[in-house]
């Protein structure tokens, strides 16, 4: 055969492959062996130039005070049960709703021969429905607890080591049961909230802290505080919710930005059979004055007229009602605007009103 370039990469502790160094100039290649000769094209690559022999010869690679275990060389016909596919993790452990790729998938030419990463597509072989395998042929994604059983399967254009297949065994335990705390949050605009926490329990009853991702849903309420981690502050008035999200799961808290004008926000959902609307129950304090509210849906005209609140010996309160509202998806959100003014209309003030509906109301709140 002709000249045959050789690829040297750098490999990480580990166990990965890092940089190319085929072409750098203090890079040497060294044989023994009478069957072929090493010779460095003009590109700076090295190529193995067979002298026409069948047999095995080594090859050693150094680049400074770094060296490489003896690279083996077989000149003529290579048995085609010499090589191996080596896949990193050899075994998977997951939780269910998690997924995962393979970190390294090579080609092992025989025993002593230089491993090299190929592409690759998995197929799972055995409980199908314990994983699943996404369209990329690659991500496998854990269904539920059980355990499995994959194929990994080379992909070779040259068709020299294509199929090359290694099985790889899947446990499947349950996924950890969430919890965040605190769930619920009242604070004024500035001040911040605790910090948020979300803890995973296994099925053995351990808890332990997770990585969770935490955002608020509503980022005209709160914002995040630089530097410190899962802690929120509150920039304007309104409703919202601090949403978790790790390993396919997500948790929400409640949190309330209150002003005197909105003490309190309460809705009940009233049901039709086209569209809904929603009755508001406001609390403000009495030293905010005779105060006059009104109510539409986010992105549509407020209506003119205004309800004036009533004064007790709480404070005072006012009930309103939505304007009907047409049903869209189940997880959609919908946000009311209730904006409140002093009695003659001065110093408005406006306060997002955000919720999803199932049989009953879910403030995002």
């Amino acid at each position: 055969s002709g000249p045959v370039p050789i690829r040297v990469m750098e490999e990480l502790s580990a166990g990965g492959l890092s940089r190319d160094v085929s072409k750098h100039p203090d890079l040497k290649l060294e044989t023994s062996s009478k069957l072929f000769t090493l010779e460095r094209g003009a590109d700076g690559t090295y190529v193995l130039k067979p002298n026409g022999k069948s047999g095995t010869g080594q090859v050693t690679a150094t680049l400074g005070a770094h060296s490489s275990l003896p690279m083996y060389v077989q000149i003529g016909e290579l048995p085609l049960d010499a090589a191996t596919l080596s896949v990193l993790p050899g075994v998977l452990d997951m939780q269910a709703g998690t997924s995962m790729k393979f970190d390294a998938v090579r080609v092992v030419p025989d025993a002593g021969g230089m491993p090299f990463e190929v592409p690759y597509r998995v197929s799972a072989i055995e409980n199908t429905g314990v994983v699943q395998i996404e369209p990329d042929g690659k991500t496998v994604r854990a269904l539920m607890p059980g355990t499995a059983r994959l194929q990994v399967s080379s992909v070779d254009p040259s068709g020299a080591y294509d199929g090359l297949s290694a099985f790889v065994p899947v446990t499947v335990t349950k996924a950890l049961e969430l919890s965040m705390q605190p769930m619920d949050v009242t604070l004024r605009v500035g001040e911040t909230t605790p910090q948020f926490v979300v803890i995973g329990r296994d099925e053995t009853g351990a808890a332990l802290p997770v990585p969770a991702t935490l955002t608020a849903t509503d980022s005209t309420i709160l914002a995040p505080v630089a530097g410190e981690a899962n802690r929120f502050r509150a920039i304007s008035l309104g409703k919202t919710q601090v949403r978790a999200a790790y390993n396919g799961q997500e948790l929400f808290a409640a949190v309330s930005v209150a002003g005197d004008r909105y003490l309190s926000v309460d809705g009940e959902l009233q049901q039709n059979a086209n569209d809904f609307n929603v009755k508001l129950a406001v609390k403000a304090s009495a030293d905010e004055g005779e105060l006059e509210y009104r109510v539409y849906e986010q992105g549509t005209t407020p209506p003119e007229a205004w309800i004036s609140g009533t004064m007790d010996a709480s404070g005072q309160s006012v009930q309103l009602s939505s304007p009907p509202i047409k049903y869209r998806g189940r997880n959609d959100q919908y946000v009311l605007i209730i904006e409140s003014r002093t009695k003659g209309g001065a110093n408005i003030q406006k306060y997002p009103y955000a919720f999803r509906i199932g049989g009953m109301i879910q403030k995002i709140d």
